[in-house]
């Protein structure tokens, strides 16, 4: 990043976005448009000819559309990226396919003509940006993931470990990079809350279980924990292990009591669960979002006995969740997103 701001290139093949999006980045010193492409490939030249800190692009183009162009971003010259779209709105196809190929972040497109909308709109697109422009990316690439036919919905091996993870903002992403990457055969369960709204998490489910050797689906109060499965709950429930008849591990979910108060405290609580349950047979992992949730619960896993793992905060969106887990947490290693799957599976194998 340059020194004393944030070199952006902007793609959109609308010349009246290119110029309403520069007239909302404007007032911002640290915020400087430095060129302006009409589509994928146009904007592939000029990021080798002006060195962008940072892409705006659009999916929908001629010649060459946004995720298209993305892959070969992440291929060749790895930047921070976010998807400026129509089509990038929460829960969309597009916008988990801009994350799974290596988008840090995506907002919808400015729309509507008062000034009060566009100045909030203005808000949202220059927090965004400033927030990935702080991501280091390090050696990611686009990962490929195989769409997955219907098949077994349990491993062949038993369930020997359970991977608890939590994430908010930011967290969808490291989700479709560590997921997918998981082999079916991996005798473990995973368990993850993200402070999502709970359609948007319900999406990223279906979404991912189309892609992953592992089943995804949401989580549900009563849910058998089976080995080779990923079970995804919104932070507005606290989803707990519980052991059921014959020391079976189970999952029981009630309302998150303090969420209209904005705290937040589920990934807390599905870790403070599984230390209590699991021991050494708990791998914990913390991911990208704001605030502390999940830093006391990664405590009691490891004093537990159990296997710690934390987003590197330079990797992360928004940091403070793994900053806090850090502070709170010797954790066993301190990672980037697309290391994480490979550090789970070991962990498993241990």
């Amino acid at each position: 990043m340059a020194q004393d701001g944030i070199d952006i290139l902007l793609v959109d093949d609308s010349a009246m976005m290119r110029r309403a999006v520069t007239a909302m980045l404007e007032p911002y010193s640290s915020l400087r448009v430095v060129g302006a492409a009409e589509n994928g490939a146009q904007a592939l030249e000029m990021i080798g000819q002006l060195a962008p800190d940072l892409v705006l692009l659009d999916v929908n183009m001629p010649v060459m559309g946004g995720l298209t162009a993305l892959k070969h971003i992440m291929i060749s010259t790895p930047l921070p990226v976010v998807m400026l779209s129509a089509m990038t709105q929460d829960g969309s196809v597009a916008a988990f396919d801009s994350l799974r190929f290596g988008a840090v972040d995506y907002i919808a497109k400015p729309s509507g003509l008062a000034a009060a909308s566009l100045e909030e709109q203005a808000e949202q697109i220059v927090a965004k940006v400033k927030a990935a422009a702080r991501v280091e990316l390090g050696r990611i690439r686009y990962i490929k993931a195989v769409r997955q036919q219907g098949g077994e919905s349990v491993s062949a091996s038993p369930l020997e470990k359970v991977i608890v993870m939590g994430g908010a903002e930011g967290g969808c992403g490291v989700m479709l990079k560590v997921i997918p990457s998981l082999a079916r055969q991996l005798p473990a369960a995973v368990v993850a809350v993200l402070h999502e709204p709970a359609g948007h998490v319900e999406a990223l489910a279906h979404y991912l279980d189309g892609y992953s050797a592992f089943r995804v689906r949401p989580a549900a109060d009563g849910d058998k924990l089976l080995p080779g499965n990923c079970y995804l709950c919104a932070g507005d429930q606290y989803v707990t292990l519980e052991r059921g008849e014959g020391e079976e591990l189970g999952l029981r979910l009630n309302p998150a009591p303090f969420t209209s108060l904005g705290r937040r405290g589920a990934v807390d609580m599905l870790m403070y669960s599984a230390a209590e349950l699991l021991g050494e047979q708990a791998v914990a992992v913390i991911m990208s979002g704001l605030g502390d949730d999940g830093a006391e619960g990664l405590c009691e896993v490891r004093s537990c006995g159990g296997a710690t793992l934390v987003q590197s905060p330079q990797n992360c969106l928004h940091p403070s969740m793994a900053l806090k887990a850090q502070v709170r947490c010797l954790a066993d290693d301190v990672i980037f997103d697309h290391e994480l799957a490979q550090a789970i599976s070991a962990q498993v194998s241990l």
